[in-house]
C-alpha cells in the first residue's frame, strides 16, 4: 500500500527534497511538502509514485492558475480504478484514492500564511495523499499488476526498439529478456506499467509507422548497427542468398558458419541489373 515514506523515497529518487507537513496531515490524508516547481516535474513525480505503488494515476481536475496570485500549478489525479465498475465476478472498485498537487508561488504574501516557503530553498508544491493506505482494491495481485497503464518512458523505450529496426513481436521478446535479469524480475514481467500488454506494444508500433517509420527499413537499420553489434561481441554477417524461383530469393544472416536464417524477401531483379542487395 502506499505510504508517505514511499513518496518521499521516490522524491529522493528523483533529487526531489521531500518533507512530511505533519501539522497538516491526519489519519486518511497525508501531506507532503517538496520542491516541485513546473509541471513536467510534477508529471514526473507522479508516474514515479506510480511506479512505487503500483496504481495508474489519472487527471480527474485541473484548475486553471493563469490568473492566480498564488499558484502556478493545481491538478488532481485519482486511481484508475476509482470508476471501475462491476465485471463478471468481480465486485465494482470505486476505490477513494487520490493526488492532489499544487505549486504555490513563492512571494511576500504566500510567506506570510506558509512558513515553508520562508526556507533558503522553500519546498513549493504541496501534496495531499488521500486515501493511499486503504485502496478499495489489491495493488499487488497479478489481475491488479496487469490492469496498470504503461508509462511514458516504457513507451519512449518501445518507440526507441522499433526506431532500431525491431518489430513488435521481436520487442516483445527482448524486453522481457532484459526485465528477468532485474531484481524481482518476473514481478516486473507481470507489471503492465513496464512490460505492456501486446496489444498496446502493437498500438504504438502503427501509431510509429504512420508517423515516423514508413522511411525506416529494418534490415537496412540492422546493417547500420552491425559494427556496434560486434563491439559487443555479437558478429553477424549479412548476404544475400538467391533461390531458383525468385518469389523464394531471400535475405538471410550468417553467423560465421551457423545455420542461415531467412529474413526478408528480396526485390526483384530488374531487367539487365544485380540482385537487390540489402
Amino acid at each position: 500500500m502506499a505510504s508517505e515514506s514511499s513518496a518521499c523515497e521516490t522524491s529522493a529518487h528523483s533529487a526531489i527534497e521531500c518533507v512530511k507537513d505533519n501539522e497538516s496531515s491526519s489519519p486518511d490524508v497525508d501531506v507532503l511538502r517538496e520542491n516541485i516547481t513546473d509541471e513536467r516535474h510534477a508529471r514526473s513525480w507522479v508516474e514515479d509514485y506510480a511506479l512505487k505503488t503500483n496504481t495508474s494515476w489519472v487527471v480527474d481536475f485541473v484548475k486553471p492558475t493563469a490568473k492566480c496570485e498564488r499558484m502556478v500549478f493545481h491538478k488532481v489525479w485519482r486511481c484508475k480504478e476509482a470508476k471501475r465498475e462491476e465485471s463478471s465476478g468481480e465486485a465494482a472498485a470505486h476505490c477513494p484514492a487520490n493526488i492532489d498537487l499544487k505549486i504555490k508561488k513563492v512571494n511576500r504574501n504566500t510567506k506570510r500564511n506558509d512558513a515553508f516557503l520562508r526556507g533558503e530553498k522553500p519546498p513549493s508544491a504541496v501534496i495531499k495523499l488521500f486515501h493511499h493506505k486503504n485502496h478499495s482494491h489489491s495493488t499487488v495481485a497479478a489481475d491488479a499488476l496487469s490492469r496498470l497503464t504503461p508509462t511514458m518512458q516504457t513507451r519512449e523505450t518501445f518507440l526507441a526498439y522499433f526506431y532500431n529496426g525491431i518489430s513488435p513481436a521481436e520487442a516483445i521478446r527482448l524486453h522481457e529478456s532484459k526485465l528477468f535479469v532485474q531484481e524481482d524480475g518476473y514481478a516486473l514481467v507481470a507489471n503492465s506499467a513496464v512490460n505492456p500488454l501486446p496489444p498496446a506494444i502493437h498500438y504504438w508500433h502503427r501509431l510509429w509507422r504512420e508517423n515516423f517509420g514508413k522511411d525506416v527499413d529494418p534490415l537496412l537499420k540492422i546493417a547500420e548497427k552491425m559494427r556496434l553489434y560486434a563491439k559487443h561481441g555479437n558478429p553477424h554477417r549479412f548476404c544475400c542468398e538467391r533461390r531458383t524461383d525468385p518469389a523464394e530469393a531471400t535475405t538471410v544472416a550468417k553467423d560465421g558458419d551457423a545455420n542461415t536464417v531467412p529474413m526478408a524477401p528480396l526485390l526483384p531483379t530488374p531487367p539487365g541489373g544485380s540482385p537487390a542487395v540489402w
